[in-house]
């Protein structure tokens, strides 16, 4: 069951870094750097594919300037991809909060 799973990562990986090239000819060098290269895959359920970004802000910026065109560009490279999330990392959130507290 391990070894599915770190294959099924491996390929949700494979076609996240495909989606990403795309996005990258889309919308040029210095928006993709700027935005979508901060999102990291989290997990693919079922055909829902979810992708977690650093904080609150990016993740709003994110979902109201690329959300469709992301989720357009992911159903072209997964067809089995219905509905893409952007989330907040939750962990990358919580220790950027206890540096600024301590730092």
């Amino acid at each position: 069951m391990q070894l599915r799973a770190s294959i099924q990562n491996s390929e949700v990986e494979s076609q996240w870094l495909a989606t990403q090239d795309l996005l990258r000819r889309s919308l040029g060098e210095d928006i993709y750097r700027s935005w979508i290269a901060l999102l990291k895959v989290s997990r693919l359920e079922g055909n829902r594919l979810e992708l977690n970004t650093p904080s609150r802000f990016t993740c709003d910026w994110i979902k109201s300037h690329y959300q469709v065109l992301i989720q357009d560009l992911v159903m072209q490279v997964n067809s089995n991809v219905r509905w893409v999330d952007i989330v907040v990392d939750k962990v990358a959130n919580q220790e950027r909060y206890i540096t600024m507290q301590h730092g």
